[in-house]
């Protein structure tokens, strides 16, 4: 009960903000080297009462965990050309996310060629008949849907979709770590934490949990300084 009430009030906290993320550069580290760093905060060299296996599994939630509450991993543009009369169209990508759409009017003499569509809920869309250069976006069953609806004066030009991708994650030890450098400290947080549940101490394993989210909250505080408006 304890650990649950700390997990849901920290959870809290993190998600007042979320952000866009930094450099996704990883530190080459794979699973094994955090379970190495960990081991050795657990005095326990070789597996006896955590298991190899379990500690994979316990990296790998810290980086989905990572991926989904920073949105670290921004490895994917996504292009989509404009059809007349047409303001439904499929992500036909995996994504956790679109943080931002771009429209290019392919005009080099245009001052803004490029031009960022305003995210909206889709509530908003389509209460009047509109036509023109899309300014809005939102997203609905893996569709992108913009508006105005563009006609033929804009067929043909290119949205290109800021995609956060899914992780791969680890499922065995030789398995690189793909989230950026700054987070291999908060994976093997998060696993120490794991494991102090797993051994019934739950003073040492929310005081690694405690340590995991801060860094989380760092990063998107000091790391990126960007709030993600939610839309």
């Amino acid at each position: 009960m304890i650990k649950r009430i700390f997990l849901t009030i920290v959870a809290i906290l993190l998600f007042v903000t979320l952000a866009f993320a930094g450099s996704t550069t990883t530190s080459s580290k794979t699973a094994q080297d955090i379970i190495d760093d960990v081991r050795v905060e657990l005095n326990e060299s070789s597996a006896v009462f955590w298991a190899d296996s379990e500690l994979v599994t316990w990296i790998d939630e810290a980086i989905w965990e990572i991926t989904s509450k920073t949105r670290c991993l921004e490895e994917t543009v996504f292009t989509i050309s404009l059809v007349a009369n047409t303001y439904s169209y499929t992500i036909s990508t995996d994504f956790v996310d679109v943080e931002t759409v771009l429209h290019d009017s392919g005009d080099n003499d245009d001052p803004t060629r490029i031009m960022a569509l305003k995210r909206e809920d889709i509530t908003d869309f389509g209460h009047e008949r509109e036509e023109g250069r899309p300014k809005r976006y939102c997203i609905w069953d893996n569709k992108l849907l913009v508006w105005p609806v563009p006609d033929s004066t804009w067929a043909g030009t290119d949205l290109y979709l800021y995609v956060v991708a899914f992780p791969s994650g680890v499922s065995g030890t030789g398995d690189s770590i793909e989230t950026p450098a700054y987070f291999d400290t908060a994976i093997k947080y998060y696993v120490l934490a794991k494991a102090y549940y797993k051994d019934n101490k739950e003073v040492r394993g929310n005081y690694y949990m405690s340590l995991f989210e801060k860094m989380l909250q760092d990063y998107i505080n000091t790391v990126i300084r960007r709030n993600y408006k939610q839309p």
